[in-house]
């Protein structure tokens, strides 16, 4: 295999190199490693699903230490346990240029984590960090939540399917106090229950930075509910929360649905297979007539019926914001009056996503949301994605041309040009289409519409 790599490692023009499930082992990474030394072009690096284990891992980590480029390091289901990620936290330590590092699908318990974290203390540079599907109990949980109250670089950090528990999940409720930086936390299937619910949803009355939450598949029930709806009361700056597959039910939904008449940020909620009954669908239904910036709502595999249906129905007639609700798997769904519930819903679902261009308030609600999103849609690199998605959640400013690399990427000033919209009293349609068009970008407002792409464009 060694020699296979050469040819492709050697060209001075490659950016990326992807040796997906090709087989490799620690020896053939090795002939790698030993070129990717002195490559000064290539920033991406993606091994995913081979079988490199620790030796492999220590390999890479000695590489890291001297390659002058890399910036995205994918290593997925490669068998990796806690002596491959201490080798690779011992080299994050002094590393100031990998940005995104996936070690998820792999081995790595307590220790490793330990390593893992202890190097967020000191890497200043790291933005994304993978480490779904590990064995990662409380203590190593703990010391990625004592890490990030003093790191102010990463902004993703995915520890789904691991065993944080409660404790754990305490750690990270209390990080969230005090971190500023984090935008993207995954916890789900942690078995987190009521102790861990309590400590997270109350961290989000402190938390002004965090934006999408994933506590699926956990133990969080109707009670422990409570905590979160409490804080999307006051909380202005969560956007999406996945709860599914927790013993949400009817209870819990009623508590979400007064948050949700009060809560003027939540843009996405997916109550998917949490024990939701009509009663239940009744009371988001009712919160609904009062929301205006939720747009997806998920009650999919729920028990909710005829009743169910109607009230979720006659809410939308009033609803103008919400364009996706899904509700399969539902008792509704295999009557003809459940069904004729669904053709109103879907209808009236059409037609908020068909009048959202024409209503200058839904835009600029779609355009704000875009604001913190849409760098990550775009082709570019990993690295560049997490750069710019940092500058423009941070300070709001234009990225120009040049900045991010030789991908050519704008950003509109929203919150000026929001300003200069209303204080004159233009349409926002018109007016968004001439500031595009002054500054040579011309898409129609319909394709920018369609694509959920309203924020960046290449020139």
């Amino acid at each position: 295999m060694s020699s296979s790599i050469a040819p492709h490692t050697q060209c001075s023009t490659l950016r990326s190199l992807d040796l997906w499930n090709t087989t490799l082992d620690a020896s053939d990474v090795a002939s790698l490693a030993e070129v990717l030394m002195q490559d000064s072009t290539l920033t991406g690096l993606h091994l995913r699903c081979n079988r490199l284990g620790d030796d492999g891992a220590s390999t890479l980590a000695q590489m890291l230490t001297q390659n002058p480029a890399l910036t995205t390091l994918h290593l997925l289901n490669n068998q990796i346990s806690d002596e491959g990620a201490i080798t690779l936290g011992k080299a994050l330590m002094p590393n100031s240029m990998l940005t995104s590092l996936c070690l998820g699908r792999n081995w790595i318990g307590d220790e490793g984590a330990a390593s893992l974290g202890d190097a967020l203390l000191h890497n200043s540079t790291l933005t994304s960090m993978n480490l779904d599907l590990n064995r990662i109990g409380s203590s190593g949980a703990a010391f990625f939540g004592n890490a990030l109250m003093h790191n102010a670089s990463l902004i993703n950090l995915c520890l789904g399917n691991n065993q944080s528990g409660d404790s754990g999940a305490t750690s990270f409720g209390e990080m969230l106090k005090h971190n500023s930086t984090l935008i993207s936390l995954s916890l789900a299937s942690n078995q987190i229950g009521g102790t861990g619910a309590a400590s997270l949803g109350n961290a989000l009355l402190f938390n002004s930075s965090l934006i999408n939450l994933h506590l699926e598949n956990n133990q969080i029930g109707s009670s422990d509910i409570n905590h979160f709806s409490l804080a999307l009361i006051q909380n202005s700056t969560l956007t999406q929360l996945n709860l599914m597959y927790n013993p949400v039910g009817d209870d819990g939904a009623a508590s979400f649905g007064n948050a949700l008449a009060l809560n003027s940020a939540l843009t996405s909620l997916d109550l998917g297979y949490s024990q939701i009954s009509d009663r239940g669908a009744h009371s988001l239904a009712h919160a609904l007539t009062l929301n205006s910036t939720l747009t997806s709502l998920g009650l999919w595999h729920n028990r909710i019926g005829d009743f169910g249906a109607r009230a979720l129905a006659d809410a939308l007639a009033l609803n103008p914001t919400l364009i996706s609700l899904n509700l399969v798997y539902n008792p509704m769904s295999y009557n003809p009056v459940g069904q004729s519930h669904l053709k109103r819903i879907k209808s009236y679902l059409d037609r908020n996503r068909d009048n959202t261009a024409a209503r200058g308030l839904t835009l600029e609600a779609l355009l704000a949301r875009s604001f913190a999103w849409t760098a990550i849609m775009s082709d570019f690199d990993e690295a560049k994605r997490n750069k710019a998605y940092t500058q423009i959640v941070k300070s709001g400013r234009k990225i120009k041309k040049g900045e991010l690399g030789n991908e050519p990427i704008f950003i509109v000033d929203w919150p000026l040009f929001s300003r200069s919209v209303k204080d004159a009293g233009i349409d926002l349609k018109m007016a968004l289409r001439e500031y595009l068009e002054s500054e040579s970008i011309v898409p129609s407002i319909a394709d920018m519409v369609s694509n959920n792409v309203y924020w960046e464009s290449s020139f």
